[in-house]
C-alpha cells in the first residue's frame, strides 16, 4: 500500500540545518585552526632559520673583521 509518509525524508529541514551547522561549521572552524597551527609553525620555523643564518653571517664578518685588523 502507498502511503505519502514514505515520501517525507528522514530529517526535517530544522534538523538538517543543525546537523549543517554543528557539522560543516564546526570542520570549517577546525581546518581554519590546524590552517593556523600549521602556518605559525612554518612562520616560527622560517623565523629561527633566518635567524641562524643571519647570526652566522655576522659571527663570520665579526671574525673577518677581526683577521683583518690583525693582519694590517
Amino acid at each position: 500500500s502507498f502511503s505519502f509518509n514514505s515520501l517525507i525524508p528522514i530529517f526535517s529541514s530544522s534538523q538538517q540545518h543543525r546537523f549543517l551547522l554543528y557539522h560543516c561549521f564546526s570542520y570549517y572552524t577546525l581546518s581554519l585552526f590546524f590552517l593556523k597551527i600549521f602556518f605559525y609553525s612554518f612562520l616560527y620555523f622560517y623565523l629561527i632559520f633566518n635567524y641562524y643564518l643571519l647570526s652566522r653571517l655576522v659571527l663570520f664578518a665579526f671574525f673577518f673583521y677581526n683577521f683583518l685588523y690583525f693582519f694590517s
